[in-house]
């Protein structure tokens, strides 16, 4: 169903400056809107990617669903402009029943014209579904859909046997994908409320349906961005960018303690899989309405999940915690890394 693009007023988009010591500098946006929030919901997780079929920039979000308002549900919106946004549009919805996506789907990641198991679909979407039990955030497992126009998907696999923790936590969530052309697939993604796992993790896959750790290792691989009380931090959201011709290298963005993070590995980084990204390449801190930060970033990608070459850096993420009550006001935001597009 074809959404007509609407002109949105009183919203903000960040701009970060990275200066020589990575240091950014916020500047606000005010006349512009990025993303047209559904009424009474939260909005947050998002994927971005550039459709080069029709020049569009497309999103999809994890929100409230429609027909209840407390599941998740996966969200849509459209723009060639990344400031008029289309309406918002309720794509995928949980399974039901016991599922391991019956009760909630959202974190999605967006890949198109890829192959998964041998053959190549328009869009591929990989989620978080999770259960319905005492605690419905809990549980969380990593499912795949399909879709031939961005809109209506088909689940395809799920889940996929990633060894997430047990019903007692979170599980795993925010997976976040990108091919490299002619080889493998590599993706991140966090378990989060379980002191002995919790972390950003890593592993790579060849046919998009089987994943081991780095080197075919069995365990998934545990990254390191930051040390906190003698342990890795736990990310509420993480994301990663390949960027051949600026950094030369992988980009991850991800949440600690309210700031938007933004780390740089080298190209060897894919050959080893393994190393933690520890060079820190720029700090934002946007206070939102709760005084909280930012929560659940995404880039902005090529169909591939590479960073769109001479272009400065785009993020969008939630502009507080949707964890935090009242839930209902967690809007997305944009966030321009300028300065970043030199090779450092």
């Amino acid at each position: 169903m074809a959404c007509e693009q609407q002109q949105f007023t009183s919203r903000t988009i960040a701009t970060v400056s990275a200066s020589d010591s990575f240091t950014p500098t916020p500047q606000l946006w005010p006349d512009e809107k990025p993303y047209p929030a559904h009424l009474g919901s939260y909005d947050y997780g998002p994927t971005i990617l550039f459709d080069t079929s029709d020049s569009k920039w497309k999103s999809w979000w994890c929100g409230t669903d429609n027909a209840t308002g407390n599941r998740d549900s996966i969200w849509h919106s459209w723009t060639y402009d990344r400031i008029n946004w289309s309406a918002p549009q309720e794509v995928f919805k949980s399974s039901g029943g016991a599922s391991f996506d019956g009760y909630h789907v959202c974190d999605p990641s967006v890949l198109k014209n890829v192959a998964i198991g041998g053959t190549t679909y328009n869009y591929v979407m990989y989620y978080t579904g999770g259960p319905y039990s005492a605690n419905t955030d809990n549980d969380g497992k990593i499912g795949i859909a399909v879709s031939s126009n961005g809109t209506s998907w088909t689940r395809l696999s799920g889940p996929l046997n990633l060894n997430c923790t047990s019903s007692s936590s979170l599980g795993c969530q925010h997976f976040r994908i990108i091919k490299i052309p002619n080889d493998r697939f590599v993706a991140v993604y966090t378990q989060v409320k379980n002191n002995s796992t919790d972390a950003v993790y890593n592993v790579e896959s060849w046919d998009g349906v089987n994943w081991t750790g780095p080197n075919n290792e069995i365990t998934p691989k545990r990254l390191c961005f930051e040390n906190y009380q003698g342990g890795c931090h736990a990310t509420p959201g993480v994301d990663i960018m390949y960027d051949p011709s600026g950094y030369q290298g992988y980009l991850f963005t991800f949440t600690a303690f309210g700031h938007e993070k933004l780390y740089k590995a080298d190209a060897t980084w894919f050959g080893t899989l393994g190393g933690n990204p520890t060079t820190l390449i720029a700090d934002f801190w946007y206070p939102g309405p709760s005084g909280n930060g930012t929560f659940g970033p995404g880039f902005h990608r090529t169909e591939n999940g590479f960073r769109p070459e001479n272009q400065d850096i785009f993020s969008t993420t939630g502009n507080r915690n949707p964890h935090d009550f009242p839930q209902h006001e967690v809007e997305l935001i944009q966030i321009r890394w300028t300065h970043l597009h030199i090779n450092n």
